[in-house]
């Protein structure tokens, strides 16, 4: 059986899971399709938000759950991502799977809203570029913390460079927060892998962490040769503080014509990520004004 990530993130006890895998059917075919509908609101248009390099939702649930509760949110889901279909290895593949899924799936309404985080930016940047080839309005991209193509991400200081510095600055009282906030985050991260395995792991009994992984390898290789084209619509980039802005903010502020730049504090991913639901706040705050203006 299998639900759907938006079905997996309304279901927040093992009882509702229980009860959406039961009516899902162990009979009923997986779904293959790229198309998530992570929240249904009747008669509101959808923004639309583009899965990074592990191919699946789930980096959006806190976003998700910050905005309006009568936006209506959808996703796509990489190629793969399914365990069943391949995996496509270039930002262009990708559209090209995505686009008349896209298409058949979401109504235009006054222009379609792409949302990526990590390399879910690049493919949201392809996406608009083609919808406006194709003579479909485009509202807006929201890229999150896009690293530009060429970039390598900065290496990660060691854990004994970063305790040092931690007891360097604020003694042992850093230390011990920052060791109890890690533990809150694995405790935290380590239910929502159990979750995600539960739903995304095939007939074939295929782990949705393997498929992740793999999947990353494949999304970081197709954003490092990824060639980005201009785009003359309204671009907003939010970045995070902890990633160099050499990497972010500077090559996106010289690429788009038209960039609203919004620094949210917080990291890329891992620690202090900006996707957490701890940091999210603002950037859905931000968000939610984008997406209330253009309805």
């Amino acid at each position: 059986s299998r639900v759907g990530i938006g079905e997996l993130i309304e279901a927040r006890t093992p009882a509702s899971l229980a009860v959406l895998l039961y009516r899902s059917g162990s009979s009923t075919p997986a779904n293959t399709d790229l198309f998530e509908e992570l929240r249904r609101v009747p008669g509101s248009s959808p923004v639309i938000m583009l899965a990074p390099g592990g191919g699946n939702l789930l980096a959006y649930d806190a976003l998700i759950r910050s905005l309006d509760e009568d936006q209506a949110i959808v996703g796509f889901r990489l190629p793969g991502a399914d365990g069943r279909s391949d995996p496509v290895s270039t930002i262009v593949e990708q559209a090209d799977r995505i686009l008349p899924q896209l298409l058949a799936m979401v109504p235009p309404a006054d222009g379609f809203e792409l949302v990526g985080w990590s390399t879910g930016g690049l493919l949201a940047l392809e996406l608009a570029n083609r919808l406006e080839s194709e003579g479909y309005p485009v509202a807006f991209i929201a890229m999150i913390d896009t690293i530009y193509p060429g970039f390598q991400m900065a290496s990660q200081p060691g854990k004994a460079d970063k305790y040092r510095r931690l007891f360097t600055d604020g003694g042992v009282s850093a230390v011990r927060d920052h060791a109890r906030h890690r533990l809150a985050i694995r405790i935290r991260e380590s239910k929502e892998m159990a979750r995600m395995r539960l739903a995304e792991r095939t007939r074939d009994n295929v782990d949705a962490k393997v498929i992740e992984r793999q999947l990353f390898e494949i999304a970081f290789a197709a954003a490092e040769s990824y060639r980005p084209r201009v785009f003359d619509g309204p671009v907003v980039f939010y970045g995070a503080s902890g990633t160099d802005t050499a990497r972010t903010v500077v090559p996106w502020g010289e690429h788009f014509a038209r960039v609203e730049v919004v620094i949210v504090e917080g990291e890329h991913a891992e620690e202090n990520a900006i996707l957490d639901a701890e940091r999210v706040g603002p950037l859905a705050r931000h968000l939610q004004k984008l997406l209330t203006a253009n309805h």
